[in-house]
């Protein structure tokens, strides 16, 4: 019986996910998935975000966005994300391509450590 729940999940994970990837159209499927109509008139002051996850890459694309850069694991104004996963949330967020709002101030917080654990 569990073999078979096992079965069973990972076919309809399997299938979500082709799924996903078929309904990829030339608009980003993400935004459209969220039904955001934002352009840069709507929102005139920047919206103040924080990011509490693995820290964010120094990338160009966002670069921009970051107002502040904390790591609360090592006590200094430097974050690596080492998972991928902080970075890949605030381009969600302000992305000029894939974001929600690229008018946004991203306040960077490292709170996982290399282990991806936090307290």
């Amino acid at each position: 019986m569990i073999k078979c729940k096992k079965s069973l999940f990972f076919l309809i994970l399997t299938s979500f996910l082709v799924l996903f990837s078929a309904c990829s159209t030339e608009k980003e499927w993400n935004v459209e998935r969220q039904v955001v109509n934002l352009d840069e008139n709507t929102v005139k002051d920047k919206v103040k975000v924080a990011v509490l996850d693995s820290g964010i890459n120094n990338l160009t694309h966002l670069k921009k966005n970051i107002a502040y850069t904390f790591n609360v694991e090592d006590n200094n104004k430097s974050t690596s994300d080492l998972f991928d996963h902080g970075t890949k949330i605030a381009s969600t967020i302000a992305d000029n391509k894939i974001g929600i709002n690229p008018n946004v101030s991203i306040y960077d917080i490292q709170v996982l450590n290399s282990k991806g654990q936090g307290t």
